[in-house]
């Protein structure tokens, strides 16, 4: 549907949470309704896959304002972090 490039750096780390930087906006195509993401590093390698959400959802990997996504519209992320267990 999407994919979202981060930039290099892609943020910072600071007491084992990650704090990515505001991503540029990546076009939907085709649209539908979005039920989990994939994480790759620079070379494409996997890194982590996880469910997508409502925002609120307790227990979701990634969260968005509607599952639904639809073509043309814009997608990027904001406000992300991830933090070590």
């Amino acid at each position: 549907m999407a994919t979202i490039t981060l930039p290099r750096p892609p943020g910072t780390v600071l007491n084992g949470v990650v704090t990515f930087a505001i991503s540029n906006p990546a076009q939907i195509n085709p649209g539908g309704t979005v039920l989990w993401a994939r994480g790759v590093d620079g070379d494409g390698n996997w890194v982590l896959d996880g469910n997508v959400a409502v925002t609120g959802t307790p227990g979701a990997a990634f969260t968005v304002d509607s599952v639904v996504l639809y073509a043309g519209a814009f997608i990027f992320l904001f406000g992300a972090t991830l933090t070590e267990p």
